[in-house]
């Protein structure tokens, strides 16, 4: 038999064991999140895994043992980004309310400024940075569909994220110490 001829049959083999296995994948991946609304893009991130490591696939060897590690390693990367992100929202949530709560001038919320300040700082962004803002807070897009759309991976995604979110923290505190609304 030709490599073409193999590679095709351990492909198709390959196919046939990921499409019998999705049930199976959507529970062990429901199971370890508990999150309903994640489980159907971690189950998508894994296929895409899976197929991206396909070769790897040893067509001598149960498949679903396989697969579940590789829909292991995405739950994990999931649960990281998610632990990220919410550790980084409660930090700023803190922060706003700490603001928020101490200082007002002239009946104008803390809260309204730093508002504006955040739409102004947002109008600075790059044309790029603009959109993903919008898709991921405004349209509140998933990391994982939000890296498709944007042809990145998630962590990629993530880091690029992080960094839009401390420019717009730096631009809304210099605008708000110009004002005195920080008292710094």
């Amino acid at each position: 038999m030709s490599d073409i001829a193999d590679k095709s049959v351990r492909y198709r083999t390959f196919v046939d064991a990921l499409g019998g296995a999705q049930c199976d994948l959507r529970a062990y991946v429901s199971y370890l999140l508990g999150n309903t609304a994640a489980v159907d893009d971690v189950v998508q991130e894994t296929n895409l895994t899976l197929c991206q490591e396909w070769e790897r696939y040893d067509a001598t060897r149960p498949f679903l043992p396989w697969a579940k590690t590789l829909a292991y390693y995405q739950v994990m990367t999931y649960l990281k980004t998610v632990s990220r992100e919410k550790i980084l929202f409660d930090e700023t949530v803190v922060d706003f309310l700490a603001v928020m709560d101490t200082r007002a001038e002239d009946g104008e919320a803390v809260a309204d400024r730093q508002l504006h300040w955040l739409e102004e700082g947002i109008k600075t962004l790059p044309q790029r940075d603009r959109s993903l803002i919008n898709f991921r807070y405004r349209h509140r897009y998933t990391l994982i569909r939000l890296s498709r759309r944007y042809q990145m991976s998630v962590a990629t995604l993530s880091l690029v994220l992080i960094g839009i979110r401390k420019k717009l923290g730096v631009f809304i505190t210099a605008k708000m110490r110009e004002e005195g609304k920080y008292g710094l």
